[in-house]
């Protein structure tokens, strides 16, 4: 079974907020009804330059865990790897 997640980096008012093991395809949340959203406070680094959240997700996602794999299926991404669809971060 793939782990089907990623590293996505995305910017909002001027920071660059980085979030481990996100679905890297769209997903839906019915108690809110919204689509591809994430909040701001679930983050794992917050940067004030691209280049910096670039360098932690990259050392996030060459991390090895205990049964010798890397961190992510897709590696990092900007959007959603799988089908290219944008996250709003809220």
């Amino acid at each position: 079974m793939s782990a089907n997640n990623q590293i996505l980096i995305k910017e909002h008012n001027g920071r660059w907020y980085v979030f481990n093991n996100i679905m890297a395809e769209s997903w839906y949340n019915p108690e809110t009804k919204k689509e591809n959203e994430l909040l701001i406070d679930g983050a794992d680094g917050v940067f004030d330059t691209k280049e910096l959240a670039y360098d932690f997700a990259y050392n996030l996602d060459i991390t090895i865990d205990d049964y010798g794999y890397e961190n992510t299926e897709y590696g990092i991404g900007e959007v959603l790897i799988k089908d290219g669809k944008d996250v709003k971060l809220i």
